[in-house]
């Protein structure tokens, strides 16, 4: 056989199965079998579909809220360091006091929040984004305290190795997110 004689046989094929299903020759049995062939194909694999739909959706909604509080925090806890700073500096013991407080509850805020992007981050990368992370936190947490008890401003070099961290762990949410342009580059 030659290729002209296999491409004749194959649009003839083709001509033959089309006339076969649109034209009105097709058999009733036919028509029934992909009416069923529809119907089992409806009723399994839409709520799989929408399933996952939905499941894709609440993950990208958990990004976006967790890239949001993240941000927040880090912000809250800049201003309030800040503040923290120039009451002290001030000297007005009671303000400090309680921008100390809330500098503690905002790192405090911030660790539980890591346990949460644990789940989301998942690679041994983020891992180990996440543990550099707590432990910024961690040493942020002992200059508030040592400094307060000391009377001190808090270092600023500690709040700017902690903002540094947040932004690798929002880079890493960015990316999984699925945005084009990255934050940061490493």
């Amino acid at each position: 056989m030659t290729l002209r004689n296999i491409i004749n046989f194959a649009a003839s094929a083709g001509l033959s199965v089309w006339n076969f299903l649109c034209k009105d020759k097709m058999p009733i049995g036919i028509t029934f079998l992909f009416a069923a062939a529809t119907a089992v194909g409806t009723y399994y694999l839409a709520p799989e579909i929408n399933s996952n739909i939905q499941r894709n959706n609440a993950r990208s909604d958990h990004l976006v809220s967790s890239i949001s509080r993240i941000n927040d925090d880090i912000v809250e806890l800049s201003k309030t360091i800040r503040r923290y700073n120039f009451s002290v500096s001030q000297r007005k013991i009671e303000t400090s006091d309680q921008y100390y407080n809330d500098a503690l509850d905002r790192v405090s805020s911030m660790q539980w929040r890591l346990l949460d992007l644990s789940a989301t981050l998942e690679s041994d990368e983020d891992s180990r984004d996440l543990s550099q992370f707590s432990k910024s936190l961690t040493i942020l947490q002992t200059e508030i305290e040592s400094s307060h008890s000391e009377k001190r401003q808090i270092s600023s070099d500690v709040l700017k190795h902690v903002t540094e961290s947040g932004f690798i762990i929002l880079d890493t949410l960015y990316r999984k997110a699925g945005f084009n342009k990255v934050a940061l580059h490493r």
